[in-house]
């Protein structure tokens, strides 16, 4: 098992931000419905149920293992369905990470109140952070 220092974990961390960050907009969160592609392959039969935009920069705090993300405005689903997984991109749409989506307390990396959404139906972010996960955990 590799195990990593925690300033190379922070600098991690530091690059995804950057990479969100990369295009003239802010990054993006886009929930969509199952099935999950191969990482980064395009989406085909998915839905995007929701696109949330992040602000620019969008990092409140980095520090601790963790990156807390500024605000996230509210947002609007596009469509009906059930939340399977979320692309992380650039505002200009490129790839930056897939992340499982599921229920509070199911341990995804994207955790929500509900997996059900609705059409017209608003998303609330009330905390984004990523955790880089210590070695020895």
């Amino acid at each position: 098992m590799m195990v990593l220092s925690p300033a190379v974990r922070l600098a991690r961390l530091h690059i995804i931000a950057a990479s969100l960050d990369s295009a003239a907009t802010g990054g993006l969160i886009r929930i969509y419905s199952a099935p999950r592609p191969a990482a980064g392959d395009s989406v085909t039969a998915q839905i995007m149920l929701a696109e949330l935009e992040l602000p620019k920069p969008p990092i409140a705090d980095l520090a601790d293992d963790t990156l807390t993300f500024a605000p996230i405005p509210e947002a609007l689903c596009n469509a009906s369905g059930t939340a399977a997984w979320a692309r992380l991109s650039n505002g200009a749409g490129l790839w930056v990470a897939d992340i499982d989506v599921g229920e509070t307390g199911s341990g995804a990396e994207l955790e929500m109140s509900s997996v059900d959404l609705l059409a017209g139906g608003a998303i609330t972010v009330s905390l984004a952070q990523l955790h880089e996960l210590p070695s020895d955990s």
